[in-house]
């Protein structure tokens, strides 16, 4: 055709053509059609550009599949994506939430080690437990039936608050698409799900922590206190039974957040019991009923608990698990260090991801319950 135009005719031409296109791609498209779809280009958004192009091929699937669902008004679509391959690919944006069913009971649970850690799954679909190491072919529903979890179709997959927010800006840009509520995945079929009412609890908020939350700081005592909480481990060192943590003599020298949070009533350190999920578990007043809190502790690295630092992934991941266990009322995020904006906006998230309270115990807290554990030892010592 170039031999027989000229460049301008031809330039002009190609420009017409292009606008069509693009006419066609934003007006009349069938994005039923999943390669009709890719032609948007929709991940060449800035909003994406830190992102791998094989994390933006599963994305981009994710995004049809979202957009399928809310085109045809049902409430899930299909998505040909292995959850080993999204885990591996795309494992920094999704929690995973493991899922068995106990055929005596009838009853779905949240599979555990008999550690009481959280299970997670390694690349190649086995499970280990995040909390001793151990691998896991067998585990015990909350009535001690054992049931054998094989297969990564026990696990259940939702997106990160980043993620969440990227895939909801960028439905709206391309399609005027409101999405408010959020998704999972699971075994093939991508579901999307309603965002709940959880939201995060100020501790001065709760009475039982109110108490503690009021003790006195002075400007003298701070960097001491502060520079002795940093340290305390989450829980003893030693391998010991929950004998041996409640005959523990009350010293610093032993002390460990489990034990500091013995100032509540009705609380026992039980660092080997299974069937709790946490570090602490005790009775608070909630919207004036009583409800039972449970405690995800982690030991402070620097001056500020990041995203990107491990033990607040683990914390997240662990915090997740805890939520589906309809037993606890309200989680505690417990470390004794700064929580930076960006994860406390990821503790708000999984709050309405999952519609259960989160309390967040920093710095701030824990240097108060340390003065109120030695008090309390003074007492009864």
């Amino acid at each position: 055709m170039t031999s027989n135009v000229s460049a301008t005719v031809f330039r002009e031409w190609s420009i017409d053509k292009i606008k069509s296109i693009i006419s066609y791609l934003n007006e009349k498209a069938n994005y039923e059609d999943f390669n009709i779809f890719q032609a948007r280009n929709l991940l060449d958004l800035a909003l994406w550009a830190n992102y791998k192009t094989q994390q933006k091929k599963m994305i981009e699937q994710i995004l049809y599949a979202v957009y399928i669902a809310h085109l045809n008004q049902q409430d899930s679509a299909d998505i040909s994506l292995p959850i080993d391959i999204l885990q591996t690919t795309l494992k920094s944006y999704f929690y995973e939430k493991l899922s068995a069913s106990c055929e005596i009971c009838d009853e779905p649970f949240i599979p555990r080690c008999d550690c009481g850690g959280t299970l997670s799954v390694t690349k190649v679909g086995n499970f280990i437990c995040i909390e001793c190491g151990q691998d896991i072919n067998n585990v015990h529903c909350d009535e001690g039936h054992e049931v054998v979890i094989n297969g990564i179709d026990s696990v259940v997959l939702f997106p990160n608050a980043s993620l969440m927010g990227n895939i909801r800006q960028t439905l709206k840009n391309a399609f005027d698409m409101k999405m408010t509520g959020l998704f999972k995945i699971n075994n093939g079929r991508l579901t999307l799900i309603s965002e709940q009412n959880g939201y995060l609890i100020l501790p001065e908020n709760l009475p039982e922590f109110k108490t503690t939350f009021d003790i006195n700081i002075a400007n003298d005592e701070h960097d001491d206190l502060l520079k002795t909480v940093k340290v305390i481990k989450e829980k003893c060192k030693n391998s010991i039974t929950n004998k041996d943590c409640n005959n523990c003599d009350h010293t610093n020298k032993n002390i460990c957040v489990m034990k500091m949070f013995t100032t509540f009533s009705e609380y026992r350190p039980s660092p080997h019991q299974a069937n709790e999920f946490g570090d602490v578990a005790f009775t608070v007043t909630f919207d004036d009923k009583q409800c039972q809190l449970v405690g995800i502790a982690k030991r402070p690295k620097g001056e500020t608990l990041t995203l990107s630092e491990a033990p607040a992934r683990e914390m997240l991941q662990q915090i997740l698990t805890a939520t589906h266990d309809a037993r606890i009322g309200i989680i505690a995020a417990i470390c004794a260090t700064r929580f930076h904006d960006q994860l406390t906006e990821e503790l708000r998230y999984i709050a309405k991801l999952t519609g259960k309270p989160i309390v967040i115990l920093d710095e701030r807290y824990m240097m108060r319950q340390y003065k109120a554990y030695q008090e309390h030892i003074k007492t009864i010592s």
